[in-house]
C-alpha cells in the first residue's frame, strides 16, 4: 500500500521527506491536493474532518467543492445512523463518494462523476469534536 501525503508548505513535506525517508510506501509531494500526478489514482481520500461530519470549513471545504456538496450530507447521515450522531476522535469510517456523484443533476455532474471514480472513498477521521477554526 502506498501512502501520498500532500500540502503547500514546502517545510512540511521536507520534514515528512526526512521522517519516512526509510519508507518506499509513504510519498510526500508539495502542491495543490487536486493537481495532476500520481496522487490523485487513489482508493481514498482522508478528511481530517470533524466529529459531527460538517464539511464546509478548511480542506473539508475543498473535498467539498471538489467532489460535491453532498459527500458531507451522506457522511452525516452515516454518522447519525451509526454512530449515534457522533464519530469520536479517534475513530474513522468510510463512505462511498461515486453513489453521491451520480445524484447531482448539475451541469458539472459528469466531471464530479469523473472525479469520484478517481478517487472513489473518503475516509473521515475527526481529529476534533466540533468544527472550529
Amino acid at each position: 500500500m502506498k501512502i501520498y501525503l500532500r500540502d503547500r508548505s514546502p517545510a512540511l513535506v521536507e520534514a515528512w521527506r526526512k521522517v519516512f525517508s526509510d519508507n518506499q510506501n509513504i510519498k510526500p509531494s508539495c502542491g495543490d491536493i487536486f493537481a495532476e500526478g500520481e496522487h490523485l489514482d487513489v482508493d481514498a481520500i482522508v478528511s481530517p474532518a470533524n466529529s459531527f461530519g460538517f464539511m464546509d470549513g478548511g480542506i473539508d471545504f475543498v473535498y467539498s467543492d471538489y467532489f460535491g456538496w453532498g459527500i458531507g450530507d451522506d457522511l452525516r447521515e452515516k454518522i447519525w445512523g451509526q454512530y449515534h450522531g457522533e464519530l469520536l476522535v479517534g475513530q474513522a469510517t468510510v463512505i462511498d463518494m461515486r453513489p453521491q456523484a451520480t445524484r447531482v443533476k448539475r451541469p458539472d455532474g459528469e466531471r464530479l462523476r469523473q472525479r469520484t471514480e478517481r478517487i472513489p472513498y473518503l475516509i473521515s477521521a475527526p481529529t476534533m469534536r466540533v468544527p472550529m477554526n
